[in-house]
């Protein structure tokens, strides 16, 4: 951008473009930089008012401010250990420009590997809500208010829209509930919510209206904010299942097992042992590496953190805190 020195006009001769995980995360740690700053208060200072007296002449920029040389941005010190995967690049202009990270100097797609992802939403997940269950934001999405909008209907706490159609009230003028025998008449009024939520069925003229899922499945994902712990662990927020609670009413007195080994045998019968080099299946398989707990919280990360290649976006459209 190239700035007029009388700020009369300003010229925009490039679109910044930015990849969408890497700009999110580096906004996230300013944020938490910047709440450092303030608990510590080493650049910032709280001002006492008025700040200026009556007889103190205001400062003049030009003679002031214009010339004084801008401190050092305020940054986060990443770790040379745990960031290693970011930190040559994270703070650039244009992140991974000169690699095979981007297209070229196009900068319009972008690809990542794993362990740039698993830091980029380590350090992002603090502008992250922790609430991913989508259920509680049933008939308050946009497919709700989409639908809302088509019907000339307000959900209770909900935005109010200009009329999608508005032949609404004449559109049966001629055909009503009076002078149809087949129509079902219903004397008590229909709920705003369940016209939304069914507009097929609680709507005389749907149109353009949009079907939203009645109930999503349930996210058990449990996060980790501890990162030594191994990729499958058993975590306390679980209750223990107990097997004693689902056993049938109609179980027979004499398991399948007994009748097929027998029942009652002997205890100086011969227990079965298995040969020495017997061995489960899968057995020199190893069930994790280094990069599975990260993929597993790849896996159920939320926007823009949930795929690891896509096309760069301006910087003014990438959302911080969409979910808030």
């Amino acid at each position: 951008m190239l700035y007029h020195i009388t700020g009369a006009i300003t010229f925009v001769n490039e679109i910044p473009r930015v990849i969408e995980p890497v700009y999110h995360a580096q906004w996230a740690t300013m944020w938490y930089a910047m709440r450092t700053e303030k608990r510590d208060r080493r650049h910032f200072k709280r001002m006492r008012f008025p700040p200026f007296d009556d007889e103190e002449p205001p400062l003049d920029y030009g003679d002031n401010v214009l010339d004084v040389e801008p401190l050092d941005s305020i940054q986060l010190e990443l770790d040379e250990e745990e960031d290693k995967a970011v930190i040559d690049w994270f703070y650039d202009h244009k992140a991974l420009l000169d690699t095979s990270a981007v297209n070229g100097p196009s900068y319009k797609y972008w690809a990542l590997s794993l362990p740039a992802m698993a830091n980029l939403y380590r350090l992002g997940r603090r502008l992250l809500s922790d609430h991913t269950d989508s259920n509680s934001s049933y008939l308050f999405d946009k497919k709700a208010f989409f639908t809302a909008k088509a019907l000339n209907m307000a959900i209770p706490g909900g935005p109010k829209f200009e009329p999608l159609y508005r032949d609404m009230d004449a559109f049966d003028e001629d055909w009503n509930e009076f002078n149809d025998i087949n129509k079902i008449i219903i004397r008590q009024p229909i709920r705003t919510e369940y016209k939304v939520a069914f507009p097929h069925l609680y709507n005389s003229l749907p149109r353009s209206v949009h079907l939203a899922p009645y109930h999503t499945s349930k996210n058990v994902y449990i996060r980790t904010e501890d990162p030594d712990l191994p990729a499958f662990y058993y975590d306390p927020l679980i209750n223990p299942i107990s097997a004693r609670s689902f056993a049938p009413k109609n179980l027979p007195l004499i398991a399948h097992e007994d009748v097929v080994f027998g029942h009652n045998v002997d205890d100086d019968d011969d227990e079965l042992e298995w040969p020495d080099e017997f061995e489960p299946f899968l057995e020199p398989e190893t069930l994790e590496n280094d990069m599975t707990a990260d993929a597993i919280a790849l896996w159920w990360a939320p926007n823009p953190y949930n795929h690891r290649s896509g096309r760069t976006r301006r910087a003014e459209d990438v959302p911080l805190v969409k979910n808030w």
